[in-house]
């Protein structure tokens, strides 16, 4: 007799089976992407610094990066600043499902394989700086650990000379996801406040482990001081 599979195994089975399949992640892409768009529509936003890089401001190409967490608003920065924008988005599922808000307001994916070499990603995100693109980025995407940067835009500006510019935003109400990163999902009909930092520069002599490693760590103390920024200016 066929030994029985345990009813929790079979479960997972048919979740993997089910998110595998084509027309599911199809339909939760632009499930999502529609809920974004509606969201970013009924929230009444302010904006901190984005002036800076907007169409009266500097207009070089640049990196803006932005924590994983904070990713679902974030893709609206480079139609509010008037720039074209390319954001590496990981062949990972949880990466596959911001596709289809990327391409409903402009901004064109440029996919990075989480299991093989990168070097078509990175040669790919040169070209685009080089091109005049704005390159969006998630540090520490997409599977952590949370709010800790990997190397990877630290190299390419340092590589390119072109500035990371740290993003934040916080939103009133907001759902926090039981994810790695506890993802911030705002809800409609809030409040909003998004904004951009100060541009952190890092120098092609630079590039050696431990001077990447300690601007890792500037990026990281970057980025959770605009997040800070955001909550505390929607407490006024």
């Amino acid at each position: 007799m066929a030994k029985r599979v345990p009813l929790k195994k079979r479960l997972r089975r048919l979740e993997v089976r089910i998110q595998r399949d084509p027309r599911f992640q199809r339909a939760v892409r632009n499930g999502y992407a529609r809920y974004i768009r509606f969201v970013e529509r009924t929230v009444r936003w302010t904006y901190l610094g984005l002036d800076a890089w907007g169409p009266g401001g500097e207009r070089g190409p640049i990196i803006f990066c932005a924590w994983h967490a904070r990713l679902a608003c974030t893709p609206y920065v480079g139609p509010l600043t008037g720039r074209h924008a390319k954001v590496l988005v990981s062949d990972h599922a949880d990466g596959q499902i911001v596709v289809e808000l990327l391409k409903a307001v402009g901004v064109d994916p440029i996919l990075v394989q989480t299991s093989r070499s990168k070097t078509g990603s990175v040669r790919a995100s040169l070209e685009a700086l080089r091109a005049g693109y704005t390159l969006g980025i998630t540090p520490d995407g997409p599977l952590g650990p949370p709010e800790r940067s990997k190397p990877g835009a630290v190299i390419l500006a340092g590589l390119s000379g072109v500035p990371i510019v740290p993003l934040g935003y916080a939103a009133r109400p907001a759902l926090r996801l039981p994810s790695w990163d506890r993802f911030v999902m705002p809800l409609p009909w809030g409040r909003g406040v998004m904004s951009a930092g100060p541009p952190i520069l890092i120098g092609r002599d630079a590039l050696d482990e431990a001077s990447v490693d300690a601007a890792c760590r500037r990026l990281d103390a970057a980025l959770s001081a605009e997040v800070a920024r955001c909550e505390a200016a929607l407490r006024r």
